[in-house]
């Protein structure tokens, strides 16, 4: 009986044991973790709206600002700590840029302000300091809880946009930051401040401010 080399027993018996570690060896396995809900711009709306009206017409540029809804005392996702001094209060707003000039209507230039609204245009500097300021720090969180947001932007030549934006009604100093508090004014009065400019000729266009109260529908018949 011929015997084997030793060297080759060895490389047998590894042969036979790779073998039997790859047959016994588990499937590996994937797991599979949730994914994070996606969330569509313009799914959701702010709960708590309210149907409203208010038009503030600049005849001078032919801007326009429809108010359509307003959530008072909002909640914006993600964003809790802006209404920490006050009231967060979303309004839906159309904006209408005019044809007479080549300028926008933008957010930034509507606050709220104290009632009763001021009739007719006003020089910014004869009307009270604003109660409460558009707040675009909010878009943010307001477009991933997937809120049409009101573009910062705004409405150019004959453009018209419409979206929600916020605002922070400012409490007195000496008024808890609760907003239920009845010495936070009610967000009644939008006001829209239009800042000065240069029509044709490089004429100037002085500044004005328009106020209309802001209410339910119908209210006003």
């Amino acid at each position: 009986m011929r015997r084997r080399p030793a060297a080759i027993l060895l490389a047998l018996l590894a042969v036979s044991a790779l073998s039997a570690c790859t047959e016994a060896a588990p499937e590996p396995t994937v797991s599979s973790s949730p994914s994070a809900e996606v969330i569509e711009p313009g799914s959701r709306e702010p709960e708590g709206a309210v149907a409203i009206e208010g038009v503030i017409d600049d005849d001078t540029l032919e801007h326009v600002i429809t108010a359509t809804r307003i959530v008072r005392d909002a909640t914006i996702p993600g964003a809790e700590d802006l209404g920490q001094g006050g009231e967060i209060v979303l309004v839906e707003l159309g904006l209408t840029g005019g044809a007479v000039y080549r300028t926008s209507v933008t957010p930034a230039m509507l606050s709220f302000a104290n009632p009763p609204a001021a009739t007719g245009a006003q020089d910014p500097d004869d009307l009270s300091a604003p109660i409460g300021v558009q707040l675009p720090e909010a878009d943010a969180a307001m477009a991933a809880a997937g809120y049409v947001v009101l573009p910062a932007a705004g409405a150019g030549v004959e453009e018209t946009v419409t979206g929600w934006t916020a605002f922070r009604i400012s409490a007195p100093e000496d008024a808890t930051a609760e907003p239920a508090d009845p010495a936070v004014p009610a967000a009644t009065v939008l006001r829209y401040t239009r800042p000065p400019l240069l029509g044709v000729d490089d004429n100037p266009i002085e500044p004005e401010a328009w106020e209309v109260e802001l209410t339910e529908p119908g209210a006003a018949e």
